[in-house]
């Protein structure tokens, strides 16, 4: 059976001899990576220099970060070894995050700037059929490394073990070698690795075919085919009728509204630093936007929407002029002039901003904290008459923003990667002031990246974590917290050496039913055999129910959307 058949299977028109090194206390050793002669065979042309090695063995979980080829990874059944795949299962889920975040010796600045991986998980759960493939978002930084290379490489089989000159600048690394001349006016490129967003087919398209985007905060998005996942081009978001285009980034973290399903999205405009908060219909046409004015470039990472409002978060954490100057001049890259401005600007600010005209309403003072990523926002009337605003939010230690970072910018060195604790603030719209702040489930394990039922109404009570454990030095396992009582589920891990990536939600099919009435499906890293396994869960009682075995690994993915088999977005 081909890829076509099993899609239409679905319904989709589209419709759709070296030194070892001692193993870190709590890790276990890996025998793929221990064994010379089988890591040779199985990274090929791009296996880990030495020193990178070095720290894989150490801590395993590191072998997670290792590339993919430059060609992807070619289209293979993702085999049943496990249980069953639910019959009403049927669909496709793509996710993004970085495919490398290394050529050869030559690391990116960051975590973050590593080149867009999407890849693409077919369900059938009738059939017990599943396939899967991934590829490389060719952005124009990818495909000039890729030709750099081409024309500098032997790539039948010559190990790279020189350092490798990076093309194009990223927001944390710089071009060439390094130099400061090669990095005047050198303006950051799109990585495209940080989410997807399904659209509905064009207008004329007589093959009905989704349309697939891939996203990341610093640019705008990036076209895909929904079956081959080959690259077609960037975007730009504009109006149905083609007179007003965005006029900033398009921000990976955008929110369908779960009652008009709306999209809305924020972007960073650099000149002069403005966030940019848009309005798209289903469609994805937009229908407004409103700049807001901010005093520096700032880091806003994600946003949510209530009944009313969309709500961001604008801790301290900025570039001034002077670190804009720097980096133009060919000083460190835009990202690594970020400072965490905690002793000058001791608070968080809560940017409030209208669904309707996009523009900001309020801006209120909350405690200082340092995010990444919101869960949920929703509004109340209290007895009193007071108009309140609560969200909740994945919140870290703020004294560890630096730290985080520098975790970030070599992951293959990092150690104990500050993550986080969820926690509920109240704001009072009216007097614009915080109301309370609670810790919603104190016995939770640290966590990051967390999902939900986007579908159920703005007020969520279930969300989904990725945590770790206490005796893991990377994030290995799936939590579920009850957000109403604060309660948690068991922890579900998936054995010695295996570490989970962030789960996705899939709501069952049928309507009316409960919230946490779906399934999780996630990606796990086996690092005793260098090989990733998909895992679904029951998203009610977090029991285990299939186990896919991949031929290859994939290395930690960010975010992704599952779109249903028989269902047409138009």
């Amino acid at each position: 059976m081909n890829f076509s058949e099993l899609l239409s299977l679905f319904g989709f028109v589209l419709t759709s001899t070296s030194s070892r090194t001692s193993v870190d206390r709590h890790e276990m050793s890996s025998p793929f990576w221990e064994d010379d002669e089988r890591v040779t065979d199985r990274c090929g042309f791009d296996q880990p220099p030495p020193e990178i090695l070095e720290q894989i063995r150490r801590q395993p979980w590191r072998g997670g970060l290792e590339p993919v080829p430059p060609e992807g990874i070619t289209l293979h059944e993702a085999k049943v070894v496990k249980g069953r795949i639910p019959r009403d299962l049927k669909g496709m889920l793509c996710r993004n995050g970085p495919g490398r975040i290394r050529i050869g010796p030559s690391q990116y600045g960051h975590w973050f700037d590593g080149d867009g991986l999407v890849q693409q998980l077919v369900i059938d759960g009738e059939n017990q059929i599943a396939t899967f493939q991934a590829k490389y978002v060719e952005t124009t930084r990818f495909k000039a490394q890729k030709e750099m290379m081409k024309r500098s490489l032997n790539w039948s089989g010559q190990k790279l073990n020189r350092k490798i000159p990076f093309c194009k600048p990223g927001a944390w690394t710089k071009r060439g070698m390094g130099k400061w001349i090669d990095n005047i006016f050198a303006i950051p490129t799109n990585p495209s690795n940080t989410n997807v967003l399904f659209l509905p087919p064009r207008d004329g398209d007589i093959r009905r075919k989704v349309r697939l985007y891939a996203l990341a905060e610093g640019g705008d998005p990036v076209e895909m085919d929904s079956e081959s996942l080959e690259t077609l081009g960037a975007v730009k978001i504009h109006t149905l009728d083609g007179k007003e285009q965005s006029v900033s980034f398009f921000s990976a973290h955008y929110t369908k509204d779960p009652i008009t399903e709306d999209i809305y999205n924020h972007g960073l405009s650099l000149f002069p630093p403005a966030l940019n908060v848009m309005k798209l219909d289903k469609n994805g046409w937009l229908v407004k936007q409103a700049l807001t004015r901010l005093s520096s470039i700032s880091f806003v990472h994600d946003s949510v929407v209530s009944e009313h409002f969309l709500l961001a978060l604008l801790p301290p954490y900025s570039v001034g002029a002077f670190g804009l100057i720097t980096s133009l001049i060919g000083g460190d890259p835009l990202g690594k002039q970020f400072k965490w401005n905690a002793q000058e600007e001791n608070e968080t600010r809560a940017l409030v901003f209208s669904k309707e005209t996009c523009q900001c309403v309020a801006e209120i003072p909350v405690p200082l904290l340092s995010s990444y990523h919101l869960v949920d926002a929703f509004e109340q009337q209290n007895d009193d008459d007071e108009s309140l605003l609560t969200f909740r939010v994945l919140e870290h230690e703020p004294s560890k923003r630096v730290e985080l970072e520098k975790s970030f910018a070599d992951l293959y060195r990092a150690e104990n990667i500050p993550l986080c604790t969820m926690v509920e603030y109240t704001m009072d719209l009216n007097e614009r002031k915080l109301k309370a702040r609670k810790v919603v489930a104190p016995d939770a394990l640290p966590c990051e990246l967390p999902d939900v039922n986007s579908s159920s109404e703005y007020r969520k009570r279930y969300c989904y974590t990725n945590c770790r454990q206490t005796h893991s030095s990377f994030s290995d396992s799936i939590q579920r917290i009850d957000m109403e009582t604060g309660e948690c589920s068991h922890v579900v891990s998936f054995g010695n050496g295996v570490y989970a990536s962030a789960p996705t939600f899939i709501p069952k099919a049928k309507a009316g039913l409960r919230e946490d009435d779906g399934y999780l499906i996630l990606n796990a890293y086996d690092s005793l055999q260098h090989l990733s396994k998909i895992y679904i869960l029951d998203a009610s009682t977090m029991k285990e129910l299939t186990e896919l075995q991949l031929n290859c690994h994939v290395p930690y993915q960010f975010h992704g959307a599952w779109l249903p088999a028989q269902h047409s977005l138009n």
